[in-house]
């Protein structure tokens, strides 16, 4: 893979400006990988247990920050609206201390590329089952955010916030506001939820996502320690993990999707669900069994979970046996056929699903092939998921 080491004049001059900060660099460097944007790069061979970035507290952007508490902003909007207003409204400031930084983060035309959330309508139609509902989330809090905001931004600046509110969304880290003497969180942060814990991470936001991890983060009052977890050549692109997230997940959130991914599933629910009769989505409601059916891979092998195997083996086989089943008692491997032909009738019909997509987004690639690309790419992730590539 091509590598640029310098990805360009912005990337010294924030370098720098990090290192003044007090951020510590150890080993690592931006650099652009061709096909895949920018990332850090092994400036030497690193160990495993080398700490590789320290970011002290007081350069994070959090709603604790002074600048952000002093705008006195809702409570009602979301925390990633309210970092979102802050850097909308400090924007025209030349003298923001984050200027360098941010003169690093993607622009609105790459988001434009890359995000289903800025994506046509007739492109978004096309995101896998598992995708869109994340979409139609990001749509919701979208909205709800400026709704709350929009009366405390300059005129004419949604366009602004959007950008700023997706910058928060794909670059922030989880921050769990550790209690210092100036803290102004709740003394109580257990209680906080995981969407009000969140900061802005100078240099930190370079790392990319990987499914198996390759560093470790952790966090203190003093901030944030990235320490490498395997051994890296010089050259090698270093990686930390977001979490065990779905391609559809980090499409949907990110913008992106791995090409491996050891936690790669999708939905069965639009599958499922529309089949059962009343009286069975009751059953399985009352046993805590009523959707979020996966597929995923197991042991190198398509695998559907325990939920749709008991939700397949309720439409198919009588309720007596299937109440067996979910209660781990008597003999279920006399049905175990009747629910392999489900399985396959299930993987079919998602094959079919994914053949028609593919065949959709020919006809709508036109200015839009980059998108369609995507989108392809993903159907046949899910197809390799079937088993059916």
């Amino acid at each position: 893979m091509a590598i640029v080491y310098s990805p360009g004049d912005e990337h010294d001059a924030f370098v720098k400006w990090a290192k003044e900060q007090g951020v510590q660099i150890t080993a690592v460097a931006p650099a652009r990988f061709e096909g895949k944007g920018l990332g850090l790069v092994a400036a030497r061979d690193i160990n495993a247990g080398e700490c590789l970035v320290k970011v002290p507290a007081k350069v994070l952007i959090t709603i604790d920050s002074d600048a952000v508490w002093e705008l006195n902003l809702p409570r009602r909007s979301s925390v990633q609206g309210r970092l979102a207003a802050y850097l909308t409204i400090i924007n025209a400031d030349d003298k923001r201390n984050h200027r360098l930084w941010q003169a690093t983060w993607p622009s609105m035309q790459e988001f434009e590329s890359v995000m289903p959330f800025c994506w046509p309508l007739e492109l978004q139609e096309h995101l896998p089952p598992t995708a869109k509902p994340l979409l139609d989330s990001q749509q919701k809090k979208y909205q709800k955010d400026f709704h709350d905001l929009k009366m405390y931004l300059p005129a004419s600046s949604e366009h602004l916030f959007k950008y700023f509110w997706l910058i928060i969304n794909t670059r922030v880290f989880y921050w769990n506001y550790p209690a210092t003497p100036l803290s102004r969180m709740p003394k109580r942060r257990s209680d906080l939820k995981s969407e009000d814990c969140l900061a802005l991470c100078p240099f930190g936001d370079y790392f990319n996502h990987t499914d198996v991890g390759g560093c470790d983060v952790t966090t203190d009052r003093s901030g944030y320690s990235v320490v490498s977890t395997k051994t890296y050549k010089a050259g090698e692109e270093v990686f930390f993990s977001y979490g065990g997230h779905s391609n559809d997940y980090l499409l949907a959130e990110y913008g992106f999707m791995l090409p491996n991914n050891h936690w790669d599933s999708v939905s069965l629910d639009h599958l499922i669900v529309p089949k059962l009769t009343a009286e069975q989505k009751d059953v399985l409601k009352d046993d805590r069994l009523l959707g979020e059916y996966t597929l995923s891979i197991v042991d190198s092998k398509p695998a559907v979970c325990y939920r749709t195997l008991a939700a397949l083996r309720l439409a198919t086989t009588p309720q007596q046996r299937y109440r067996n089943f979910v209660s781990g008692i008597g003999d279920d491997s006399r049905d175990q056929e009747t629910v392999d032909e489900a399985v396959e009738r299930l993987f079919d019909d998602f094959a079919k699903e994914c053949s028609e997509a593919k065949a959709s987004l020919k006809e709508l690639s036109g200015g839009n092939g980059r998108i369609a690309a995507t989108l392809v790419d993903r159907w046949q992730q899910i197809e390799a998921l079937l088993g059916r590539s």
